[in-house]
């Protein structure tokens, strides 16, 4: 056989043996689709993240006796939730508050408050240690109001600073109540967020009265309520004076889950000092003051600080419970909360509903 025809039959023996080397470099190419037609299936497992940024509703609430005095041994069993009418099932139930709480402390600078404006300070700086000392979780931001409203702060929980800025200011000019609840619903508590939950709640020293608004009262519940922020009140309010300031704080309260404290009307009982209010101790005590006696500047700078320290009180002892709601969606829609008791005798005071929050 010729050279050249030896070397052109091994090259066609070789180039056989090479054939089925190729298809296995050609599998890759055929599992390469596969990849893609993965990533549609997991698509419908993120939705529940997309559609809410919430899954389990906070609802933090007190129980009261006939006496308006605390009740704090109660179990998870004797408590039965509803969300627009369905039963829902509790997640987590405390007998004591655990969830920070981020606190907006808003002082009236107006001229209507000017007389017992320094009491109102003190009493301020005793409320933001309590606060700040009780959990280092909690954050307290100032807000100061009269005509126009500023922020002081924004959250912190140091108080020697926070306290600083309550001693500078000065009273003087109109009020704008309103406003100051929307801006501090708006802008600073609605938009506190954290693992757990928090409670949220503007807490207000003022006579309830409003000249200066641009917003309504009914605007002001609305971001409140948006923003899921229990309005709690100090109203400085004289005693025999009767105004619409009152009926104000007290819708504030009621609509919000919050609560009204009145420490120069209704002076408190010796059960204050405990954290407790007992009405009927309460009832008819006024008589003790004689205005423009150095007694009553004393006894009414005592009620009032007495007053936050309740406040206080009430915000760390309160019950809290979760739960899933039934839907997950965003609509815009008011959800209302009802919390029942199987205990006869006892008052419950919780927010009556939430809106799913856009932002939390």
């Amino acid at each position: 056989m010729m050279p050249w025809a030896f070397a052109l039959v091994m090259a066609l023996v070789l180039r056989q043996q090479q054939q089925p080397a190729t298809p296995p470099q050609q599998k890759p190419a055929e599992v390469k689709p596969a990849a893609p037609q993965d990533k549609p299936a997991n698509k419908p497992e993120e939705q529940p993240t997309f559609t809410s940024g919430r899954t389990e509703v906070n609802v933090p609430f007190t129980v009261l006796d006939l006496n308006d005095r605390m009740v704090t041994d109660l179990k998870k069993e004797n408590f039965t939730v509803y969300e627009d009418n369905q039963k829902v099932d509790v997640t987590y139930f405390s007998s004591l508050t655990k969830v920070p709480l981020r606190v907006g402390l808003l002082i009236d600078t107006s001229n209507s408050v000017r007389l017992y404006f320094k009491q109102q300070q003190e009493a301020a700086n005793d409320f933001i240690h309590n606060i700040v000392e009780a959990n280092s979780k909690n954050r307290i931001f100032l807000m100061s109001f009269d005509f126009t409203k500023e922020f002081l702060t924004d959250f912190s929980n140091d108080a020697d600073t926070l306290t600083s800025k309550v001693r500078k200011l000065k009273a003087g000019g109109g009020t704008a109540l309103h406003d100051a609840i929307v801006v501090a619903c708006r802008e600073r508590l609605g938009k506190q967020m954290e693992a757990g939950g928090l409670n949220r709640v503007a807490v207000l020293i003022t006579d309830g009265e409003d000249d200066s608004s641009k917003y309504s009262l009914d605007e002001a519940i609305a971001a409140a309520r948006a923003a899921s922020v229990a309005v709690y009140s100090i109203a400085t309010v004289p005693y025999g004076y009767n105004g619409d300031g009152e009926k104000v704080l007290q819708r504030l309260a009621t609509e919000t889950g919050g609560r009204v404290v009145y420490p120069w009307k209704k002076p408190p009982s010796a059960d204050y000092a405990t954290g407790y209010l007992s009405k009927h101790q309460i009832d008819g005590q006024n008589s003790v003051y004689e205005v423009g006696s150095g007694q009553y500047s004393s006894e009414t700078a005592e009620n009032l600080a007495q007053a936050l320290s309740l406040i206080q009180r009430e915000l760390q002892m309160q019950y809290t419970l979760r739960y899933v709601p039934p839907s997950l969606s965003i609509d815009g829609r008011f959800r209302k909360i009802r919390v029942e008791m199987d205990v006869p005798g006892l008052k419950l005071r919780a927010r009556p509903g939430y809106f799913p929050p856009m932002y939390q």
